[in-house]
């Protein structure tokens, strides 16, 4: 077996830190000078990059340009768009490198997300939690006459994504059979 070399950039709990080193292993797990907190940061220029045979997280997209020994870029984000560039399409494709996200790890818990917003809003429910946390009035017509059922609606969602995919499934409601029943 080929030992690989596998760059890092995550700042992540050190239980989450430990179950990577294990899983990896025998490969070896090289991490970055700086670590970011999060997945949505482009990560710093790191020179260790350069001896990585994968990159693991949110590595600077144009220190992915020249790098011949890297054959596998895995993002830790679901968005790719940094990266979705000509240039690094160019460089990746002459190599044979490739680019993964984690889009099917997010699928679920954004679109939860944003249907949940979805209803929040629709029912004014951050104005009522302002209300109760402020000055526990209930101007109960004020927002009522403002509240939306979504029953009905018509969503517009703009990426068909993992999530989006994900986000029109939670709206679309399922066919009930009241016969059987």
């Amino acid at each position: 077996m080929i030992k690989l070399s596998i760059w890092y950039n995550m700042n992540y709990p050190a239980a989450a830190t430990e179950l990577l080193k294990r899983g990896v292993s025998p490969h070896q797990l090289v991490f970055a000078r700086s670590l970011s907190a999060s997945n949505l940061d482009a990560g710093a220029p790191d020179p260790q990059l350069e001896g990585a045979d994968v990159a693991f997280g949110q590595p600077n997209p144009e220190a992915l340009l020249n790098l011949p020994r890297l054959k596998w870029v895995h993002l830790t984000s679901a968005g790719y768009e940094r990266y979705d560039r000509e240039d690094l399409r160019q460089a990746f494709k002459a190599r044979g490198t490739i680019l993964t996200n984690s889009s099917s790890v997010y699928d679920e818990p954004c679109a939860e997300h944003a249907l949940a917003m979805m209803m929040a809003l629709a029912r004014r429910l951050p104005d009522a939690w302002e209300r109760q946390r402020t000055d526990h009035t209930w101007p109960a017509a004020t927002i009522r006459a403002n509240c939306h059922l979504l029953m009905g609606q018509t969503a517009l969602i703009l990426g068909y994504g993992a999530i989006g995919r994900r986000l029109i499934e939670l709206l679309t409601p399922d066919e009930v059979d009241c016969d059987s029943t």
